[in-house]
């Protein structure tokens, strides 16, 4: 709150100030059951692995960023930093590698897509993104990535 004087009134004023929350979810829309590991400094730890049957939905983000955000954008505890990967593994049997930034030593995975794909998770444009009106001050964005029977089909070439 602030005060402003002016000559013989008293105003007082509140700027209300804008704020985002967010959600982003990965759906499994495929036939087949996924498995995905997030890699954070070479290793998944307990809780970054998420497994997904037919029509399962999973939370992968759930927070807040302070402004009128109105692009797609999240923070998930899930990822790494940049030159870890996100794994995706179809039927305990098919894997393709979502990476932030390539391996240095060239050494790419057989099925792997890079950040620029439209079809990496960590690639916020892969998601389905919706900006909904909260209140006056309030927007939700939701970032859907559904895997799809052509994720499986490129996984098992």
């Amino acid at each position: 709150m602030g005060l402003f004087l002016m000559p013989g009134f008293l105003f007082q004023s509140c700027v209300k100030e804008h704020y985002t929350l967010y959600k982003a979810f990965l759906i499994n829309n495929s036939s087949h059951n996924i498995t995905v590991f997030f890699y954070k400094q070479g290793w998944v730890h307990e809780g970054d692995t998420l497994r997904l049957n037919l029509g399962d939905s999973v939370i992968i983000a759930d927070g807040s960023m302070r402004g009128e955000i109105n692009t797609p954008g999240f923070n998930s505890k899930h990822f790494g930093n940049p030159n870890d990967s996100i794994v995706a593994v179809f039927d305990d049997s098919f894997r393709v590698v979502h990476y932030a930034d390539p391996p240095r030593d060239s050494l790419l995975a057989d099925k792997y897509y890079l950040f620029s794909s439209l079809r990496n998770i960590g690639n916020p444009k892969s998601y389905e993104f919706e900006r909904i009106k909260q209140s006056k001050h309030v927007y939700n964005n939701i970032h859907r990535y559904y895997f799809t029977e052509a994720d499986y089909e490129f996984a098992k070439q």
